[in-house]
């Protein structure tokens, strides 16, 4: 064998080595990509998670603010006027996007989304869409106090959309009830309804209970045992009354497009 031949072998033997390190290094960031991006998206759900619970509780802490300054809860004339004695609480819902969340009453009764809450708590008398809120004149923040800080949205996005609605991570509006009638809980428009909620008798999922002794919780008013309650679709974006049985190991079973919503009450 010449020189010239051996020195040829060892070259296309170093030219087969390199294109065989470069075959496993692309295998383990392939292997590595698999395991991290999962992880890495986990967190980042977690992280919007932790967000919604921030600004769940900034919204709560205003509104309670609030009826500290004034001795009432932030709601319009025409909220007040929609609490009856089947529906003391008001909801600031999903109206406008869609009625699956009501303030609790029939649907021909005064519905509305949190973009009336944000107008009073934040001292807005026009949206920056242009349009007028419930607050004109300062009518129902009359000292002109801003409650209330969020970070503005240039459409329907996380955050104040210029349609006045806080919308959550996932760009859904927040879900929030308030306590119309004063005696400390609150009926929410959507987790009241016992097949969301009743887990056995008078208990309920998610802390709620069921008043109603006479019907053993048989009845559409599972309560939150708070002044405020919010909360959002979260990842999902969804929310249902069906069921299905004990996927998490619930006992009579959960409500599956529930289970990742974000409760300021838990």
């Amino acid at each position: 064998m010449t020189m010239n031949q051996s020195n040829q072998r060892l070259q296309n033997a170093a030219r087969g080595f390199s294109l065989v390190e470069m075959l496993v290094v692309i295998a383990i960031i392939g292997i590595l990509a698999g395991i991290l991006l999962p992880v890495m998206a986990k967190a980042k759900e977690k992280a919007k998670v932790a967000q919604a619970k921030l600004e769940m509780g900034q919204i709560e802490n205003a509104i309670i603010a609030y009826k500290s300054e004034y001795q009432r809860m932030p709601m319009s004339a025409f909220a007040r006027n929609a609490l009856t004695t089947t529906a003391p609480d008001f909801t600031f819902g999903t109206h406008g996007v869609s009625l699956l969340v009501t303030n609790g009453g029939p649907p021909a009764v005064y519905q509305t989304n949190n973009a009336e809450l944000v107008a009073i708590l934040m001292d807005l008398t026009q949206y920056r869409n242009g349009n007028p809120t419930v607050n004109a004149g300062h009518s129902l923040n009359p000292k002109k106090i801003a409650l209330l800080d969020g970070k503005p949205a240039t459409a329907a996005l996380p955050g104040i959309g210029p349609d006045g609605v806080y919308r959550d991570p996932w760009s859904n509006p927040y879900i929030v009830t308030v306590d119309g009638d004063g005696d400390g809980q609150v009926y929410d428009g959507f987790y009241r309804n016992r097949g969301v909620s009743r887990q056995n008798g008078q208990t309920g999922f998610n802390g709620l209970f069921n008043p109603d002794s006479a019907t053993g919780g048989n009845s559409d008013f599972f309560a939150i045992r708070k002044q405020v309650a919010v909360w959002s679709f979260g990842p999902d974006g969804q929310a249902s009354m069906a069921l299905r049985a004990d996927e998490d190991g619930e006992p009579g079973g959960v409500k599956v497009r529930n289970s990742d919503n974000v409760l300021s009450w838990k």
